[in-house]
């Protein structure tokens, strides 16, 4: 009751403010029905919560104990279903793992304040690759936060690889682990440019934010293609963008593979970033990436 008083009076002032937290179920002295927590999210009909179930299966677990558990971005690929269920928002019913009756309610994270940052988490779950490897890695899970149902949530410095020396808890740290250190974005240009271009594709095509879930069921699908590869797609789409569906390829894999189209395609983006509009026919999707083509029927 709280939160949506709190709601209520906050967009008599901004009435398209966002509002979002941390809805854990915290051991306090409401009972459970009261408690602004991700059960209870049907109760708080304009308020977010940060969803650990996608942050849990793209990058893999947190805790210090499980810091060795990769995600489907990471390279686990028996993720692939959670990877399908982060990719809506965990806003369709069973046999999908459902948090939220809408995918705006669903805050799509990998790294914030808490936790290790993702590029030190892949550097603890991934010891076996090389740097340019977990460069693919990191850029997969932007990428793939920015094709996702919901409200992609960016850490500061996640744009250049931020490090915080593999601190887990640094709120009591000072600023030689919180700060930011700029020098890396000259470093990491390469994911500065690739999180630019993912942001401007997102904006491109709407359907990527998507509110309801009558909307994911009439236009999203799945397919499991061969080596584990994830065939993301958008059918019936023409009156929301140029083309009638969208592609999104991700391979977490090693291997490169390859999606004969039945016709010719348009090559929107891959690991390189946005790409200025390609006619394909065969699309390659190389390992730890993700590509995205628009077709036309």
């Amino acid at each position: 009751d709280t939160l949506n008083i709190i709601d209520t009076e906050l967009r008599k002032i901004k009435p398209d403010i966002l509002l979002y937290g941390e809805g854990w179920n915290m051991p306090t002295i409401l009972d459970d029905e009261h408690k602004g927590m991700i059960a209870n999210q049907h109760k708080m009909p304009n308020i977010g919560h940060f969803n650990d179930f996608y942050r849990d299966h793209v990058k893999g677990r947190t805790a210090e104990h499980e810091i060795s558990v990769k995600g489907y971005c990471t390279g686990d690929v028996n993720y692939k279903d959670a990877m399908k269920m982060s990719l809506v928002g965990n806003a369709l019913p069973a046999p999908y793992v459902q948090l939220f009756d809408s995918p705006a309610k669903s805050i799509n994270y990998v790294e914030c304040h808490d936790n290790r940052t993702s590029w030190d988490k892949i550097k603890e779950c991934c010891k076996e690759d090389r740097s340019d490897v977990r460069i693919k890695k990191h850029k997969l899970m932007i990428g793939a936060l920015m094709v996702s149902m919901g409200v992609p949530f960016l850490h500061s410095g996640q744009e250049f690889c931020r490090t915080k020396n593999g601190n887990s808890n640094s709120y009591m740290s000072g600023d030689l682990i919180n700060r930011l250190d700029w020098e890396r974005k000259d470093r990491y240009k390469e994911v500065v440019n690739y999180t630019k271009d993912m942001i401007a594709l997102r904006k491109a095509y709407p359907v990527f934010q998507f509110s309801e879930t009558s909307q994911i069921k009439k236009h999203v699908y799945f397919k499991d293609l061969d080596k584990d590869i994830l065939l993301y797609g958008f059918k019936d789409v023409s009156k929301y963008i140029e083309f009638d569906e969208l592609l999104i390829f991700f391979n977490p894999t090693y291997d490169v593979a390859y999606y004969c189209l039945d016709g010719y395609g348009t090559l929107l983006a891959n690991e390189a970033g946005l790409i200025e509009k390609i006619q394909t026919q065969c699309v390659t999707i190389n390992p730890h990436t993700m590509v995205v083509v628009g077709i036309k029927i």
